[in-house]
């Protein structure tokens, strides 16, 4: 089966499937198939993806077709235009709350399409995401807050965190986000692009256990993920 062919076969079309994604994005990936398209033409180029080719976490966004599904949970399923959409408000309402590339942001919430959504929006921003266990107390939290230099938490349920911060002598201020508020995930007039990050960028910080002394951040890059 040539290269063509084998692309119409992944995402379900038999011909045409340079309009169909036309507009959508310039670059997806299927499987070890590179599919570029121009944003003006209904042309695509096809080519095979070397073993050196490098994925940005965010491209997970653009690993199907707008209307498949991208997360499934319990009670909801979003495609990949849904969840680009979400994503894309989420990255917006942070930058426009002063994150910017290389700052770390907190997560504390169980697994949902939230974290996910909030995730993928921290990475695409050039920002650094750190998943905090949502059973620690104030006073773990507040100790990574400052030995990571964390300057916003987008948390689940609002944390009582203010005598912990204090004892732990932490002197910047601390934001929290909700992220169960629905203007999180409603698209903004000027939506902010995603960052042009590198592979090599730390993408996430993920903090150990700590059951021999405080817990240690461990850096990950988008191509150590």
């Amino acid at each position: 089966m040539d290269l063509g062919k084998k692309l119409a076969a992944l995402i379900g079309e038999r011909e045409n499937v340079g309009a169909r994604l036309k507009n959508w994005r310039q670059r997806s990936f299927f499987d070890k198939i590179i599919f570029t398209c121009s944003e003006t033409s209904d042309n695509c180029e096809l080519s095979e993806r070397g073993g050196n080719e490098r994925m940005l976490i965010q491209d997970l966004l653009l690993a199907g077709t707008p209307e498949q599904a991208a997360l499934i949970t319990r009670n909801a399923t979003f495609t990949y235009a849904e969840m680009s959409e979400k994503v894309a408000a989420a990255r917006t309402k942070l930058a426009a709350s002063g994150v910017k590339k290389g700052d770390r942001v907190a997560l504390v919430s169980k697994n949902s399409a939230e974290f996910v959504l909030a995730y993928l929006a921290i990475v695409s921003l050039g920002a650094v995401a750190v998943p905090v266990n949502f059973q620690l107390v104030a006073r773990e939290i507040a100790y990574i807050i400052k030995d990571a230099g964390i300057q916003l938490v987008l948390t689940a349920q609002p944390l009582e965190l203010k005598q912990a911060l204090q004892e732990e002598a932490v002197t910047f201020p601390v934001a929290q986000i909700n992220l169960q508020e629905e203007t999180l995930w409603t698209e903004a007039a000027d939506a902010v692009a995603a960052f042009a990050s590198d592979e090599n960028d730390v993408a996430t910080l993920i903090y150990t256990s700590g059951t021999t002394g405080r817990s240690k951040g461990a850096m990950l890059s988008h191509d150590n993920i």
